[in-house]
């Protein structure tokens, strides 16, 4: 079995309201369940986190997933 941990670096904010990265997140766990061998975890950036804990979930990780949000004008 393969262990993924997917990162949402969306925030919520202005008019996007973070739904983008929110969406993307959604459907990479979805396509993940589909192949029926892959355990996941999932941190929300926005949500805030325990660093400690996030350092476990690296550890964890087979493979690490950062959907990151990208802002055209920076």
């Amino acid at each position: 079995m393969k262990k993924v941990l997917i990162i949402n670096g969306g925030q919520n904010f202005g008019h996007s309201g973070g739904k983008y990265n929110e969406t993307i997140t959604k459907n990479t766990l979805e396509v993940l369940k589909s192949f029926g061998n892959v355990e996941v975890q999932i941190t929300n950036v926005d949500e805030g986190y325990d660093k400690d804990e996030e350092v476990k979930k690296f550890v964890w990780a087979d493979y690490i997933i950062y959907h990151t949000p990208i802002w055209w004008f920076q």
